[in-house]
């Protein structure tokens, strides 16, 4: 092939940079990308000075709420190419997201599950979509947000004001799991953990702020191979912003390590749901909040 043709197919040699190989930092080299491939071969490829730098994959955020194309530029912008969208309001907005090229690639829940009456019932769009009153309604909640294009479906479990009872939750996840779907909880609180593991769920995101996980916790999401995105980052921010008695920041990080320690996968997620220059107090920023948080970077001690 020759180097016109090779500049075609999309070959390109960076040279001169480092790569981790999970354990460290390698001495500076080159690394040849070939189309959607790492390739071995330079010869022919656009050549691009990595000059010392450290050459990484596309990070993953694996918690986000994405409200617009701004929002996956800005994510594209800090090298988080993939993200796992938790909630973002109508279908038609998911899927005008979805697949746009040269920008942040997402799954997503589409609308989750929420109790009548509680603190996610209020939320713009998805508090009135979202609405299930009883087991009964699982099935045909979960068969909509299907034929909406849900990649996997979500259960706010233990949002403030009102909770789903566990018959409900049992009902929800059963009802993903019949048609081919991942379950994902809402649990911020060590009661609500326990609800979400007896229903079966698959993951679990964010981790209680009242009381840290205990070893007998831990070792269940172990061994029903149950994986964690403990978002940091939100869990901090609540603390500081809400104050609530019995909530504590060292609860979430204790619950991380001894998800740890127990063989938990844990994947990086932040809760972005803002710009930065949005306003909000409660606001976590896309890109920056995960290439740069404790939510990423932090190793359980």
């Amino acid at each position: 092939m020759s180097s016109m043709e090779s500049a075609a197919a999309g070959k390109t040699a960076v040279t001169n940079v480092r790569v981790f190989d999970g354990h460290g930092l390698r001495p500076a080299g080159t690394v040849v990308i070939e189309g959607d491939r790492i390739g071995t071969d330079p010869s022919g490829a656009e050549v691009i000075d990595g000059a010392g730098g450290v050459l990484l994959p596309g990070l993953i955020d694996a918690h986000v709420h994405v409200r617009d194309q701004d929002t996956l530029r800005r994510l594209c912008r800090f090298g988080v190419t993939s993200v796992l969208d938790m909630a973002s309001g109508s279908p038609a907005l998911v899927d005008s997201l979805r697949a746009v090229p040269g920008l942040t690639g997402l799954l997503s829940a589409g609308t989750p599950a929420i109790a009548p009456g509680s603190l996610h019932a209020r939320f713009p769009v998805i508090g009135e979509r979202g609405l299930i009153k009883g087991p009964d309604q699982a099935e045909q909640f979960v068969a909509d947000r299907v034929a909406e294009g849900s990649d996997y479906i979500k259960i706010i479990v233990g949002s403030p004001g009102a909770d789903h009872d566990q018959a409900t939750v049992d009902a929800l996840v059963a009802a993903a799991h019949g048609h081919g779907k991942q379950a994902v909880a809402h649990a911020s609180s060590s009661a609500a953990v326990a609800k979400a593991q007896h229903a079966g769920v698959d993951v679990l995101t964010h981790v209680p702020l009242d009381q840290a996980l205990d070893e007998a916790a831990a070792a269940q999401m172990a061994v029903d191979g149950r994986i964690l995105i403990p978002t940091l980052t939100m869990m901090e921010t609540l603390v500081a912003l809400l104050g609530r008695p019995g909530d504590g920041y060292a609860a979430a990080r204790d619950s991380v390590a001894a998800a740890y320690h127990a063989g938990v996968p844990i994947l990086a997620g932040t809760d972005a749901d803002a710009d930065a220059d949005a306003g909000s107090p409660a606001a976590v920023s896309h890109g920056d909040s995960c290439t740069m948080s404790w939510s990423c970077w932090w190793t359980p001690g």
